[in-house]
Order: C-alpha cells, then sequence, then structure tokens
C-alpha cells in the first residue's frame, strides 16, 4: 500500500492511451502552434488527461492509523477535435471503456458527475469541440503489514 498515487495514475493514463489512438497530454493543454491538422487542415484529436487529489472518505477509517483509511481519487478525461461528432465518438468510446475498469491498488473506475459541458470554438483558429468526463476510484485497498 503506498499513498503515492504514481501506479495509480500510470495505470489509468495506460488505459486511457489503449482507448484513445492520439496523443494523450497530461495536465498541460498544448499551444496552438504545436497542434496537428490533418490534409484538409481539420484539428487532429488529442486528449488531455487531469489528475485530482485523494480525498479522505468519511465512511472508512482506519482505527490505527490515516495511512489504512480508503480514498477516493478522480481524473478528468478532456477529448478536442476538429469535427463535433468525433469528439462525441471517441469519448463515447472513453466513457465505455473507463467504467469498471480497475487501476493499479484501485476500484473500479465509475462516473464522477460533474457540470462539465461541451465547449467549441468555429470563429477562432483552430476550430475545435471539447467534451470533458470526470471519474474516480477509490483507492488504499492493500493493507501493509
Amino acid at each position: 500500500m503506498s499513498l503515492n498515487p504514481y501506479e495509480l495514475e500510470e495505470s489509468i493514463l495506460a488505459q486511457v492511451k489503449s482507448l484513445f489512438p492520439k496523443e494523450v497530454y497530461e495536465d498541460d493543454i498544448p499551444e496552438d502552434d504545436s497542434l496537428e491538422y490533418d490534409s484538409r487542415g481539420t484539428l487532429v484529436p488529442f486528449a488531455i488527461i487531469e489528475y485530482g487529489d485523494l480525498t479522505r472518505l468519511r465512511a472508512d477509517r482506519g482505527l490505527v492509523s490515516a495511512r489504512q483509511d480508503t480514498y477516493l481519487y478522480f481524473f478528468t478525461v478532456t477529448i478536442v477535435t476538429g469535427r463535433a461528432n468525433d469528439t462525441k465518438k471517441m469519448m463515447g468510446k472513453m466513457i465505455d471503456g473507463l467504467i469498471g475498469f480497475r487501476p493499479v491498488d484501485g476500484g473500479e473506475i465509475t462516473p464522477r458527475g460533474s457540470m462539465k459541458f461541451s465547449r467549441s470554438s468555429t470563429t477562432n483558429r483552430p476550430t475545435h469541440y471539447l467534451r470533458s468526463a470526470t471519474f474516480q476510484c477509490v483507492t488504499n485497498l492493500s493493507w501493509e503489514l
């Protein structure tokens, strides 16, 4: 057991990359001049994964130490494409592939349910469409003896 989320994040990142055939950025949005376009000038899709913090669950606390408590971990995946329908399709595949996935030292991923909405910019280059979804899982499930 470790409260260091590195292994958990690497496991989630590997799953996101397996579901998304294009570039996946961590915690960072690329600069406009580094974006790629296809032969028709349409933005090549990319994804961004943003990691949250550990949150201590109220209902599952250890008697000995906070190190044995179960924590909630959340993250957000944003899909950015040059066509609205592509964004919708790719996010659908991402949601389907993440819900139920069990990362290293974590419980099954479930949707977090947030107030994120689809966004777009069609008046400035690059024309792009974004869709975000937030997910969560419990972590710190194995005990050190």
